[in-house]
């Protein structure tokens, strides 16, 4: 987190820039607190001056479900917030499946157009342009099918488990009368 004069000095930056391109994971479908807070700050900066220079903005969100879809609303609220602070929407690519990437790079995990989808984004930010529907489609598509994915993710739960040695109580419910 930033302090209010360090937060103040960001948003006062973003007069000199062109775009501001968001990229943030999803809390239970939609932006987090934080994000949605420095959006707010943005839009209030821009109305207070309204000869502000015109700003771009795009979103790249990840969520943790294998639908991509689930980051639909999380999008609408990147526009509304656009609309709201006299910003360009200029789109934005949703993948799904963030664990699976986990930070790494893109072609070590698999290439499923994730890597075209974020070149053709880049080239149409670059002109100015909306971030093509094609683009957006690629970065939907699953990394590894939903029930490999659910088949991993159990695994991984059953690892941590073990690993804090409460395996044998996964069923607990310590708190049902």
């Amino acid at each position: 987190h930033v302090n209010g004069a360090a937060r103040a000095a960001l948003v006062e930056s973003l007069d000199a820039c062109d775009l501001l391109l968001l990229a943030t994971p999803l809390y239970f479908d939609g932006l987090p607190s934080h994000v949605l807070h420095f959006l707010e700050e943005v839009r209030d900066h821009r109305r207070r001056f309204p000869l502000a220079p015109s700003l771009a903005f795009a979103a790249i969100l990840n969520c943790g479900t294998p639908d991509a879809h689930q980051a639909d609303s999380a999008l609408q609220m990147c526009a509304l917030a656009a609309r709201d602070a006299r910003l360009g929407w200029r789109g934005g690519l949703a993948f799904g499946e963030g664990d699976a990437i986990g930070g790494r790079e893109l072609a070590s995990v698999g290439d499923r157009g994730y890597a075209a989808a974020m070149d053709a984004a880049a080239d149409a930010l670059a002109r100015d342009a909306l971030i093509p529907a094609e683009a957006a489609a690629l970065a939907a598509r699953p990394l590894i099918p939903e029930g490999r994915y659910t088949l991993l993710g159990n695994a991984g739960w059953l690892v941590t488990a073990r690993r804090n040695k409460a395996l044998l109580r996964l069923r607990d419910r310590p708190y049902q009368e």
